[in-house]
């Protein structure tokens, strides 16, 4: 990695100064679509290269790890700056594969403008429809590149109609393509030659966008369609001035397509031209602002969180604040760092903490400025509370991720003789399982109870197959964790767990490339050979309808009691948290400290053990003793009051199995209609009615479980020979197809969870004694709050 110490060039004080328009850009594509070679051509177009590199040379600007040059895809957000015209702007180039769709999805919340790439020999693909979906819900302005125009075969207008059918409407073709001294437009390209470039038909011209980005001629009555106002001008001057496209384009309301032939530079420049012509500045408010979309460590192992600077300025040594995120585990602090942890010590909702180095990164490199004003993007050291997501200052935390693992995977050594373990028990070498299981004493307090046990331990089936699996020594299991925590901060979504029953690590993975990119990384950066085992879906529960849970903890000298309401909360809203405590029976100091300990666990269910989802807590009364109670009589009562509430509503019938579900779109020749449908039913999915398509073909859409579908595109490509199209999305989680199955293969026991117990102590004769769960009511000393 190369440092660059001067704190400013030219261009940034150019930029400090407001000279030119400055936007953040993102280049999202389906894999293979030629996503990085048009961050090269517009990085040579531009003059920030010299050398074009390629991705089959491995020598592209933009990949710059190691792993990344030698599969040849991108895996990693990459940063970079350049100029054309009066436009500034940075870029951002983001993973096209959907395993890494989690990274790409926490670049789109700071971009200000995309580039969505489209491959013209394949159209539009299922993920590419996935990231137009995220980036209508960021409600980021896109602009769609049609790229690879200069393949044999390739039909553009064909491209543009699979475009507007699975895009929008809205999607308005903006340029033709100037190929030596022809004209393509909507023809057929048989060969990169010009004479081959013969046009069949006639369209609208470059002519009808002036240099200034005004348009006139034909493609006025298409984008007069988007917008009344648009249809207005149109009718009274018979042009459409730039300035109604630009904001046409900001309100979403028209994207414009561009084809190029990015590997040939061919109408690149046309593309920077209508970005600059048509691209808006946001405005940004005074007080300071940030939003962070990414987590990483340099190869000094040095936290480094990337934000985009959203209101204000950013300066070196300043302090700043986010909300404290209670599930989050407490940071290990680097030397140096300073960290206010207001949230522990006195249960604010705030941290503070120290900025030290600002860096700007361009590709590896990076240059140390003294500030960065609102607008542009950074990577700053010494924040060690920060996650993905987070809102810093005035910027409110941002809405939880669309795109989740659904599945689980045990981390175990690799077998030294290259044999591959699955959780079915199919081990071909008996020998390589060996060691013991780890016990709760291998691991220190904090690291057990972040990493608690994963309800896969619970299934009996299931924890004796994955008991087989070869097992880490106490040194390796300590790196391993170690490791994987470091990973686990730059993608919150692994989601590291430590399952102490059958002593193995636990994570979440969006699929196999993803697998084998941290198996790698494992190896090359940490020096551990591990390899990942599936160990299957990821349940959560919920309830049917409200209960009150009691907590009670009094051992001697010690003294708590907590009430909560449990209430089903709508699908897909989480856990949310509320107070109706009367503030005259209880301190706010008590109060604040309830509440922190309601947020801080991931509170198990009652039916298998899994998470529980999709509720709303409340705080109904409490009660401390002003010489008896301390902090962690309230933790104990809290925990207790969640989980004896969970019980009561399983003994009432009132808890849910929730699965993961897809909400998927398959589109099938019509001569394989019956097929799908037939397949849907068979996999308990929910349809609605399927749609004829003007080409032959039929849309269905609906809801179907992950479990049943999670491997179904593989089943389409083979009986539509390739036509078959299936999107999916995962749109949350529903009452499991199976619950009564699953339950009966999960042997669980809540009672015998002793870190998740239901029961209350109480205190008599000087000593404290244990109640059972469902004995409580006779002996608390809060009566219901809830009727």
């Amino acid at each position: 990695m190369t440092v660059q110490h001067n704190q400013t060039n030219k261009r940034q004080q150019d930029r400090t100064e407001k000279t030119q328009t400055h936007i953040v850009t993102g280049i999202l594509a389906h894999v293979d679509a030629g996503k990085t070679t048009l961050s090269e051509a517009i990085l040579f177009e531009t003059g920030k290269i010299r050398k074009f590199g390629r991705v089959d040379h491995a020598d592209t600007y933009l990949d710059t790890t190691d792993l990344e040059r030698k599969r040849g895809i991108t895996m990693l957000a990459h940063q970079t700056q350049c100029s054309f015209d009066n436009l500034d702007m940075t870029l951002l180039d983001t993973p096209g594969h959907v395993d890494f769709g989690a990274e790409t999805e926490r670049v789109i919340s700071v971009l200000d403008y995309a580039l969505l790439v489209v491959s013209a020999t394949d159209g539009v693909q299922s993920h590419t429809q996935t990231l137009w979906h995220l980036l209508r819900k960021h409600h980021i302005p896109t602009i769609v590149v049609i790229n690879k125009i200069d393949a044999a075969g390739v039909d553009i207008q064909a491209v543009y109609q699979d475009i507007r059918q699975h895009l929008s409407d809205n999607c308005v073709l903006m340029d033709e393509v100037p190929i030596g001294d022809a004209i393509l437009d909507g023809t057929i390209y048989q060969d990169s030659t010009a004479s081959a470039a013969v046009p069949t038909e006639a369209g609208h011209g470059l002519s009808e966008i002036d240099n200034a980005g005004n348009i006139r001629g034909e493609l006025v009555d298409e984008i007069a369609l988007c917008d009344e106002l648009a249809l207005q001008e149109a009718l009274d001057t018979g042009a459409i001035s730039a300035s109604t496209i630009s904001r046409l384009i900001a309100d979403e309301e028209l994207f414009a397509c561009i084809p190029v032939a990015a590997l040939k530079q061919i109408n690149i420049r046309t593309l920077l031209m209508r970005l600059s012509q048509w691209c808006i500045e946001p405005q940004y408010g005074a007080d300071f602002g940030a939003k962070v979309f990414k987590i990483s460590h340099d190869p000094q192992h040095a936290r480094l969180t990337w934000l985009k600077v959203t209101g204000g300025t950013l300066l070196a040594k300043a302090l700043v604040t986010g909300t404290y995120h209670a599930q989050h585990h407490q940071p290990h602090a680097q030397s140096g760092s300073h960290t206010s942890l207001t949230t522990q010590h006195a249960h604010e909702e705030y941290w503070e903490e120290k900025v030290d180095q600002v860096r700007v990164y361009d590709a590896d490199s990076f240059t140390i400025a003294p500030s960065i004003p609102a607008g542009y993007v950074c990577a700053v050291t010494g924040l060690q509370w920060t996650t993905p997501g987070m809102g810093l200052g005035a910027e409110a935390d941002d809405m939880d991720p669309q795109l989740q693992p659904v599945l689980n995977y045990a981390v175990v050594p690799a077998s030294s003789d290259g044999v591959e373990y699955t959780s079915d028990g199919d081990i071909e070498n008996d020998a390589a399982v060996s060691g013991r299981a780890i016990q709760e004493s291998d691991l220190n307090e904090d690291e057990y109870k972040r990493h608690s046990s994963e309800p896969l331990s619970d299934v009996e089936s299931k924890h004796r197959r994955l008991a087989q699996l070869p097992q880490f020594d106490e040194v390796t299991l300590h790196r391993c964790l170690t490791a994987l925590y470091e990973c686990e901060d730059e993608d919150p979504l692994l989601h590291v767990q430590w399952v102490s029953e059958i002593g193995q690590i636990h994570i979440q993975c969006m699929g196999a490339i993803q697998q084998e990119v941290l198996v790698s990384r494992l190896h090359d950066q940490f020096g551990l050979d591990v390899q990942c085992v599936p160990a299957g879906i990821i349940y959560k529960e919920s309830v049917t309808a409200a209960i009150e849970g009691v907590g009670h903890f009094e051992p001697l000298r010690h003294y708590a009691e907590v009430h909560v309401l449990i209430e089903p909360n709508a699908s897909g809203t989480g856990i949310t948290y509320a107070s109706q405590c009367d503030p005259n029976a209880l301190s706010v100091n008590w109060r604040k400290l309830i509440m922190t300990h309601l947020q801080e666990r991931e509170h198990k269910g009652v039916l298998i053990g899994a998470p529980i989802t999709d509720v709303k807590l409340t705080l109904l009364a409490g009660r401390g003793h002003e010489k008896h109670t301390e902090g962690g009589d309230f933790r104990q009562a809290t925990y207790r009051a969640v989980r004896q509430g969970l019980m009561r509503a399983r003994q009432q019938g009132m808890c849910v199995l929730l699965e993961p579900w897809y909400r998927f779109t398959l589109e099938v020749p019509t001569a394989y209609v019956g097929r799908a449908l037939s397949d849907i039913q068979r996999m308990h999915g929910v349809l609605e009615a399927p749609e004829m398509t003007d080409y032959g073909t039929a849309l269905i859409q609906g809801t179907c479980p992950v479990a049943t579908m999670h491997e179904y595109a593989t089943e389409v490509a083979a009986y539509s020979h390739g036509s078959g199209r299936l999107s999916c999305v995962v749109s949350g989680y529903e009452p499991c197809h199976n619950a009564d199955a699953v339950i009966s293969e999960y042997q669980y026991q809540p009672v015998a969870d002793l870190e998740h117990t239901p029961d209350s102590v109480f205190c008599a004769h000087g000593a404290g004694y244990p109640v059972a769960w469902d004995k409580v009511e006779e002996h608390m000393h809060i009566d219901w709050m809830y009727t």
